[in-house]
């Protein structure tokens, strides 16, 4: 076997199909010892086992440095996810008549809520989905509205590797707490209060016009955290 022949084959490994790269390796050095080239001059021999032992030598470090690298990248590249960045153009959304509790439900997403359903008097939801496959969500978005108070609370979820164009302002929320154990970050304004967090496999954002009080927003984190 040529150096030349292992270098192609290192060139073509896949850390998906290493398992077939190492036995194409093992079937050509034991060729190689069981069909070895006939020397034409005799008073070459030891000159052709020197160079035969060198390559031995070449192919044993190069199989050694092939599994130290699968080692160290394959777990990283098998537990990567991919992450997207949607923008306009990426999306398109529909008002809906089902809530996110009965979406969560329907689809087995164990999504958080804010069960106001009854005790406000209008509620919106809006789904937005990928314009190119409608079954894949980008977010849904809940609005209610409490006629009485004017307090105006809206939830907006998407799943925890996803990241939208128009939700950049809760980037904003640099104020760091932990409520009912999981890390909620937030800002309050004049005009709102915006949370965010993760739950689940899902990013949660909120935001609260007209607020009760300086804590509504923690105030519902805590509501939603509690049908967990």
């Amino acid at each position: 076997m040529r150096e030349r022949d292992v270098h192609d084959l290192i060139e073509q490994q896949d850390p998906e199909h290493k398992q077939e790269l190492l036995d194409k390796i093992k079937v050509r050095i034991a060729e190689e010892n069981i069909f070895p080239q006939t020397q034409q001059n005799t008073e070459h021999k030891p000159v052709a086992a020197k160079k035969k032992n060198k390559l031995t030598l070449v192919i044993a470090s190069v199989v050694t440095a092939c599994l130290l690298c699968l080692a160290i990248v394959l777990p990283v590249t098998l537990t990567e996810t991919k992450n997207r960045y949607c923008v306009d153009g990426d999306y398109v959304g529909e008002i809906v008549s089902y809530n996110i509790k009965e979406y969560s439900e329907k689809n087995n997403k164990n999504m958080l809520y804010l069960d106001l359903y009854d005790s406000v008097d209008t509620i919106l939801t809006e789904f937005y989905y990928n314009l190119k496959d409608r079954n894949d969500m980008i977010f849904i978005s809940e609005e209610m509205e409490n006629g009485t108070t004017g307090e105006l609370i809206k939830v907006i979820i998407t799943d925890n590797k996803t990241r939208v164009d128009v939700l950049n302002k809760w980037n904003n929320c640099e104020k760091k707490s932990v409520i009912c154990g999981v890390s909620v970050q937030t800002v309050k304004t004049e005009i709102f209060m915006l949370a965010t967090f993760e739950y689940n496999g899902f990013r949660y954002y909120l935001q609260v016009d007209n607020a009760a009080n300086q804590n509504r927003v923690t105030e519902i984190v805590e509501q939603m955290l509690a049908v967990k």
